[in-house]
């Protein structure tokens, strides 16, 4: 796969990641995602979940893509997410206030379709400049 092409999967994916968030439609991620992408991780984590129970607890949350690159079927962003930490998460509680985590994802695209995602964030909320 060229890399453009990979580019162009991955931004699309970005942009139904942004739908979900704002309307919680699942359709654009289905259909741009494998069944293994958004389903139960590594670590044994169901990933939809996860990311419903961020959608839940941190309000107004925006994904930023801040640069992405290709190389073959790898596609690897720096991503910006913002949000309001609005309801409890996990076992940290709500703190009203906004946040800004940094994550690197690295995608791997196959047969037009995001195949598998690894994300890796910052290990500090804080709060946004």
């Amino acid at each position: 796969m060229q890399d453009e092409e990979a580019m162009t999967v991955a931004t699309r994916f970005y942009d139904a990641l942004e739908d979900f968030l704002v309307t919680g439609a699942t359709e654009a991620l289905d259909n741009l995602t494998t069944p293994k992408a958004l389903g139960i991780s590594s670590d044994g984590e169901d990933v939809m979940m996860a990311i419903g129970a961020m959608r839940s607890a941190l309000g107004g949350m925006k994904v930023t893509v801040d640069d992405m690159f290709a190389k073959g079927d790898h596609v690897t962003t720096l991503v910006s997410v913002v949000a309001s930490h609005d309801s409890d998460l996990l076992d940290l509680p709500a703190s009203g206030e906004r946040i800004n985590v940094n994550e690197v994802h690295v995608l791997r695209i196959v047969d037009g379709k995001v195949a598998t995602i690894e994300v890796r964030a910052s290990d500090q909320w804080r709060s946004p400049d």
